[in-house]
């Protein structure tokens, strides 16, 4: 991995953390396939990446100028534009597209291709890292399908956080073009059994879910979810905690 974009980076900020981490990250010998040198933050406000990520990156830029021991500034660079518009093929090797959406960050990942080769696959990137604002099982599946049903990419990793009480789930997917060798549907929370936030965020989820189906039958993705819980054959607890459902 040389490069990352973060897509719809708003004001900059993580793509500015991500910047310095590449600054550091130049310095080393790059075994690493996952280190990465260079950074872009694209945004369709102007607005945004001028009074926010570009006018934060002069400020940092003059500071590291004053330093002696470096010589350089941070690697990134800030464009306008819709989606992956402003990216060009084999320019970024990841993608990170955070604070959207699913619909949204569907739109930008797979757009409205109709058969035809996706944006992302245009843009030729080997790595999508996901957080979207809303983590209800229900679009955290709606996405997860769009990944790996509709592109046969590989989820290859998760990360849970509960920040000002809301829940974040962060999803790393590969691209893996090899129809031949595509693996088995994973669900949310599939690197995350042994989470002790990810525990909460089920147990929460269970007791949100039983007040929805109490009104009504849940949507057709929340029972897929509430099926894959129910099929985990060591989370007893889980079990009890949905005895209310059944399909």
């Amino acid at each position: 991995m040389k490069s990352v974009a973060d897509v719809g980076c708003d004001h900059g900020m993580l793509a500015l953390s991500l910047a310095c981490i590449a600054l550091v990250n130049q310095s080393r010998d790059g075994s690493d396939e996952y280190l990465f040198s260079r950074v872009y933050g694209t945004d369709l406000s102007s607005q945004a990446l001028e009074n926010g990520g570009i006018a934060s990156l002069k400020r940092v830029n003059d500071a590291l100028s004053k330093i002696d021991t470096v010589s350089t500034e941070l690697p990134i660079q800030f464009r306008i534009g819709d989606g992956l518009s402003a990216l060009q093929p084999g320019e970024a090797d990841a993608v990170v597209i955070a604070g959207m959406g699913v619909h949204t960050m569907l739109d930008i990942i797979v757009g409205k291709s109709e058969g035809k080769t996706t944006p992302i696959e245009t843009l030729e990137s080997e790595y999508i890292f996901v957080q979207p604002t809303n983590s209800r099982p229900q679009h955290l599946i709606i996405l997860y399908d769009g990944l790996q049903k509709d592109l046969g990419w590989e989820l290859c990793d998760e990360k849970v956080a509960f920040v000002g009480g809301r829940w974040y789930i962060s999803s790393f997917f590969r691209r893996n073009d090899d129809d031949s060798n595509i693996g088995p549907y994973r669900f949310p929370g599939h690197y995350l059994l042994d989470n002790e936030i990810f525990d909460k965020y089920v147990r929460h989820h269970l007791e949100w879910l039983k007040q929805v189906f109490q009104k009504g039958p849940l949507a057709e993705e929340d029972a897929r979810w509430m099926k894959h819980l129910l099929s985990q054959t060591d989370k007893n607890e889980w079990k009890m905690l949905a005895t209310w459902y059944n399909e």
